[in-house]
């Protein structure tokens, strides 16, 4: 069916570097959507497989395809294709991934439904390879769905799956886009949610909409230490500008690092309750000046850094 793009109710953004594998069957999965008023624009990051030629022989009026002659990353990639966007409303597709049909449908009815809405994922279905090279299911990504939990959260790690999301332009373009400091390049999408939760409300949708392939050489496994540094990075300004203590202070770095179990030493009774108070500051914040956060989560959390202080883990 072909459909205008004229005035194209949402853009989905579809960055590709070396992606030949599965990138088609992410195109089709964006062209499948319930929803038919979009256009996808594939930017391929300066790939020497045969993923341009896949993506320009796709034969469909509401695709475009961005070729950039060097490989400039995934930060700048996404910023160039949301550049060229036609619509208000930017969606996200990764290269290995794919969506259900009615993903988008239900997301932008979301956006439609609440005007404060600035951003909005789902949850996800993991898939990887087993020993006979079928991909199946094993676990799943189900982050909170509320705005105040989401914000709890965002203190120390990033609640959305990157490839589900929908969002704003306009919160995108006030919130200055994704960063182009190498050092918060592959936590890209982190620091992006962190800055546009000042600018309106989230959410998740709790529902499994996007299915996420979990592969050996996924930049989750490819470039852990820099994630873990990037993650660290962020994390600690979210966490000083909700508690108001210093971002470079000791104690609000190991709670940082408590959270995302990176730390690997045993902390002192005496750190730990000086994490503790920071860790109450932060969400006294956030109760103050958006919603109240339960009080189980807010034991939940306690309970979990007084876990993690006396037996620490390496991830």
């Amino acid at each position: 069916m072909r459909v205008s793009i004229s005035t194209p109710r949402v853009s989905v953004i579809l960055p590709v570097h070396n992606g030949e594998e599965f990138l088609r069957e992410a195109i089709d999965s964006v062209l499948a959507q319930s929803e038919q008023n979009l256009e996808l624009i594939i930017i391929d990051d300066g790939s020497v497989d045969s993923s341009l030629q896949i993506a320009e022989s796709v034969d469909d009026p509401r695709v475009s395809v961005v070729a950039l002659e060097i490989n400039v990353g995934l930060a700048t990639a996404l910023n160039i294709g949301i550049s060229k966007a036609s619509s208000l409303l930017i969606a996200r597709q990764d290269q290995d991934d794919f969506s259900d049909p009615l993903r988008l449908q239900k997301q932008l009815d979301a956006l439609d439904r609440d005007n404060d809405l600035v951003l909005i994922g789902t949850w996800a279905t993991v898939i990887v390879q087993d020993s006979s090279n079928e991909w199946q299911p094993t676990g799943a990504h189900r982050h909170p769905s509320l705005d105040v939990l989401l914000r709890l959260r965002l203190l120390w790690n990033n609640p959305f799956v990157h490839s589900s999301v929908v969002f704003r332009k306009s919160a995108f373009d006030i919130s200055g886009g994704y960063s182009s400091d190498p050092t918060l390049d592959w936590p890209e999408d982190y620091g992006l949610w962190s800055r546009m939760a000042h600018h309106g409300k989230l959410a998740n949708l709790p529902e499994l909409l996007v299915t996420y392939r979990h592969t050996p050489g996924g930049m989750s496994r490819k470039f852990a230490d820099q994630i873990k540094s990037g993650v660290t990075k962020i994390a600690a300004d979210n966490m000083s500008e909700a508690s108001g203590f210093d971002r470079h202070d000791p104690n609000l770095i190991g709670l940082v690092l408590r959270l995302n179990s990176y730390a690997i030493k045993r902390s002192t009774l005496r750190s730990t309750l000086a994490q503790i108070r920071i860790l109450l500051a932060a969400t006294s914040q956030i109760s103050a000046s958006y919603a109240k956060v339960p009080k189980l989560e807010i034991f939940r959390l306690t309970t979990r850094l007084l876990v993690k202080s006396i037996m620490p883990k390496r991830i």
